[in-house]
């Protein structure tokens, strides 16, 4: 497959024409290690922990977290598999990543049938708003002030591939983005908010 690149200046064309520009933060490591620092004792403790480093660690979006099942995570190989309708996409876990969520699948018991790893009550897949209040919590616990979204941990996973040398191509492979210049646009809104 042969991809185009906008070549030189983008920001005219990635800018989003008469909308108000697009507010892009990322966590350091110093914040993300704050806010996993709580000590996990029950279930859903060990859900927001594995959760927080598979958001941190794989660049998933928040329906990807809310839609993985127990069969897109192969435990020997440390491998998750990501699916979305433009595609899917195999991502390594280092080990503490890996760890933390086979700790998790330990408690919970999940019988390999296809169920989500991360369920409601009602044993659904757990909504984005789920994602978004357990962010919520554990930020406000760990005494952090300023607003962090779920997406902050996309943004972040991008802009450390970047900062490690990957090229747009394997950002764009890594995050399951359809075109490059969804991947291009991911990485001028996270370079235009570190101006400001």
């Amino acid at each position: 497959m042969e991809f185009d690149y906008l070549e030189g200046d983008v920001s005219s064309v990635l800018k989003t024409k008469g909308k108000k520009q697009v507010e892009v933060d990322i966590l350091d490591e110093e914040t993300f290690q704050k806010i996993c620092s709580f000590n996990p004792e029950t279930i859903l403790d060990y859900r927001d922990l594995a959760i927080l480093h598979l958001m941190y660690n794989t660049g998933a979006a928040p329906g990807e977290i809310c839609n993985l099942k127990y069969e897109d995570y192969n435990s020997l190989k440390k491998e998750i598999t990501y699916s979305r309708d433009t595609g899917v996409r195999t991502i390594l876990l280092d080990s503490k990543t890996a760890g933390i969520l086979d700790r998790y699948i330990e408690k919970k018991k999940i019988i390999p049938s296809g169920i989500y790893i991360f369920e409601s009550r009602l044993n659904n897949p757990i909504q984005n708003r789920a994602l978004f209040n357990l962010v919520k919590k554990r930020v406000n616990d760990a005494g952090i002030k300023k607003l962090v979204s779920s997406m902050m941990f996309r943004y972040s996973f991008a802009d450390r591939k970047f900062k490690e040398g990957l090229d747009i191509r394997e950002i764009q492979r890594l995050l399951g983005h359809s075109h490059p210049y969804l991947t291009q646009r991911f990485m001028f809104l996270i370079s235009e908010s570190k101006k400001d």
